[in-house]
């Protein structure tokens, strides 16, 4: 691992359903190049394919592929800490539960000293299920906020919903989140040079969005801040 240069991280946030879980994986069986760490709730729940595993050691499992996955429930920074200290990897991609405020988690990133001089946020990634988004961004403010934090909104399952609602539906995502690269998506299957390491979070054109966003964020995160998911 390099003492000069911040290890990227992207964290990968979306509703339930959505196509996270499908996402991961589609990264992790790419040719890229990355060594990758992954931190997530529980590795059955997200569903890493299970031949990808090799070694489990606690709570981080070895990929035949050489990534590692780290199981965090409650404590992020501290499972950060664990994976910086074990070392082996150059991406950080930290995955959500479809249920949690990917701000809190951002906030982990940009605010925590131990962590700032080795990692830097990268992006934060929404998945979007192209059927549900309009019922979502009705009853969910989970959901508005993920589309709102998005630096990119993958627009998923377009092959399962009509041209116009897709059409539809990505003028809703426009709407809430103007800044997104919004890129269209069937099973999760996003080209990686597009989403990955392109330094894309961006506290300013975020501010521009919400004035309010860093004071937002400061209170959604106090008191959970470490917590995950």
């Amino acid at each position: 691992m390099s003492t000069t240069a911040p290890i990227p991280v992207s964290i990968l946030t979306g509703f339930l359903g959505a196509g996270k879980t499908t996402l991961v994986n589609h990264i992790l069986r790419e040719r890229h190049g990355y060594r990758f760490a992954v931190i997530v709730n529980e590795v059955g729940e997200i569903g890493i394919d299970g031949d990808l595993i090799t070694r489990q050691e606690e709570e981080i499992v070895q990929l035949s592929n050489g990534c590692l996955c780290c199981t965090v429930r409650k404590d992020l920074v501290r499972g950060v800490q664990q994976l910086l200290q074990k070392g082996g990897f150059d991406y950080l991609l930290v995955e959500t539960t479809g249920i949690a405020d990917p701000g809190p988690v951002a906030q982990t990133f940009l605010n925590i000293p131990a962590l700032t001089k080795l990692v830097r946020l990268d992006a934060i990634i929404t998945v979007v299920d192209a059927e549900q988004v309009a019922r979502h961004l009705r009853d969910s403010e989970v959901t508005r906020e993920q589309i709102a934090m998005a630096d990119f909104l993958l627009l998923n399952k377009i092959d399962l919903v009509e041209s116009s609602k897709v059409d539809e539906a990505e003028r809703a995502l426009r709407e809430l989140n103007p800044h997104a690269t919004v890129l269209r998506t069937d099973h999760s299957r996003a080209s990686l040079n597009q989403i990955l390491d392109m330094q894309a979070f961006d506290v300013d054109r975020k501010l521009a969005l919400n004035p309010e966003l860093l004071n937002e964020l400061k209170a959604r995160a106090h008191g959970d801040i470490a917590s995950f998911g």
